[in-house]
């Protein structure tokens, strides 16, 4: 299935120290379930699984047309975009895609808390906001702020369940994103129905800094404790 890699600016052009061993890209590689040997005689190309995942064969297996069809389709790989009559077929061709959603959010790990459950304030985070929280946590300790991050990595499949148990818990909560809209607040709020209390947002076109981070927590908390 097609994977969507988003990214940011600063996060292409930065400059960072990394570990010589995170270059090594000597990986296996799963090519995932495929008919390897023989042909079954009831071989159905989008054969409807549990997992949602079909077992195939690539091109050029003998004995088995390869099918690839881009419309809607039935297990056999035979089109049925017209057929108004075949709702059916239709509902369990979109359920079994989505199967597949549900297995990849599994096998993904779950955004994890840095920092002290019971901080004074949760900064949220996704792409090259990393570093800088992580920054901006040290220099709010060192002036007697407890502060914990939450840094989100996958947006689609969300894990909606472990960011909403942790968000739950916290005291306050402030985004933090390189762009107007806050986009990771909003959608965070689409997937729990969490709403951040605060949003650290720059759109200047210069990076984010730690200090611009502190500054605001600062102005933040000091406003709620009015």
């Amino acid at each position: 299935m097609p994977v969507l890699i988003a990214s940011d600016l600063l996060l292409s052009e930065h400059r960072e120290t990394a570990d010589p061993e995170a270059f090594t890209f000597d990986v296996p590689i799963d090519r995932g379930e495929l008919i390897a040997d023989g042909t079954p005689p009831d071989y159905k190309r989008y054969r409807f699984t549990e997992s949602g995942v079909s077992p195939r064969v690539l091109p050029g297996h003998e004995g088995t047309p390869y099918v690839a069809p881009s419309d809607e389709h039935d297990e056999q790989g035979i089109l049925i975009s017209d057929e108004y009559t075949n709702p059916a077929m239709r509902k369990a061709m979109m359920e079994k895609r989505m199967r597949k959603v549900d297995g990849i959010l599994r096998e993904l790990p779950a955004p994890e808390l840095y920092g002290s459950a019971d901080a004074d304030v949760t900064l949220v985070g996704w792409g090259s906001t990393q570093g800088l929280i992580r920054e901006a946590v040290a220099l709010l300790a060192e002036e007697g702020i407890t502060a914990n991050h939450l840094q989100i990595k996958y947006l689609v499949p969300f894990h909606a369940a472990e960011v909403e148990a942790i968000l739950q818990r916290s005291k306050c909560k402030i985004a933090v994103e390189h762009n107007f809209t806050g986009q990771l607040a909003r959608h965070i709020r689409a997937e729990t129905g969490i709403k951040m209390d605060e949003k650290i947002l720059k759109y200047d076109g210069e990076p984010l800094e730690p200090h611009h981070i502190v500054e605001r927590v600062k102005e933040v908390l000091h406003a709620y404790s009015r």
